[in-house]
């Protein structure tokens, strides 16, 4: 997850197969700066074997999607914001979708909407952004992952390469880096712990 339209190609280029852009609105950021973002991270990713998310700004990525291929991050304090009417526009527009959850009820909820993916976290502290949310911890990811009946992404507080392999053993469909990017983090230390983490998982559920 980033914030830099420009650094998607080189994360794009690296062979990772979903990418999101994550820009919040401030001075200097309005709808003409996002949907250019939006556009040039969408060129970025291009020919790739890769998704690229568009959070929160949907209707922009609609437009910069031009009828094509859309995916959508939404928390679920957006989606509550939506009118019925542009639930309807967001869903027949055949957009994939995926949602966040902090909570067992707002598991729920996104477990009936059937997203692409539902996200879980924060799994450990996180200071990305203001989180009233109690960190969710393995324990919990583990039982997400069984119960959700979706692809369950781990987020909030990952920046080693050993809470992604924990990650992966707790049965996470992925798991997000966010501030682990802006350190420089190495992809492929960070995908072979990933491994590392699935593999436990097979072997684990395999003795059983």
């Amino acid at each position: 997850i980033t914030d830099q339209a420009e650094r998607l190609a080189t994360l794009a280029a690296a062979g990772l197969r979903h990418l999101q852009l994550r820009i919040k609105r401030g001075p200097g950021i309005g709808d003409a700066e996002l949907l250019a973002a939006i556009r040039q991270s969408r060129q970025a990713v291009q020919g790739r074997n890769c998704t690229l998310w568009i959070n929160d700004h949907w209707r922009l990525a609609l437009v910069a999607a031009a009828g094509g291929p859309c995916a959508i991050h939404l928390g679920q304090e957006d989606w509550q914001g939506l009118s019925a009417a542009e639930r309807q526009q967001l869903l027949s527009a055949g957009v994939e979708l995926g949602l966040s959850s902090h909570s067992l009820w707002e598991l729920a909820r996104a477990r009936g909407l059937a997203p692409r993916y539902i996200a879980c976290g924060p799994v450990w502290p996180t200071t990305t952004k203001l989180m009233p949310w109690q960190p969710q911890g393995l324990a919990n990811l583990a039982w997400w992952a069984r119960m959700a009946g979706r692809p369950v992404i781990a987020i909030g507080g990952i920046l080693r390469p050993e809470q992604v392999k924990d990650c992966a053993a707790a049965g996470a469909a992925g798991a997000c880096l966010v501030r682990a990017l802006d350190g420089g983090a190495d992809l492929q230390t960070f995908a072979e712990a990933w491994m590392q983490g699935r593999w436990g998982l097979v072997s684990a559920t395999a003795a059983l």
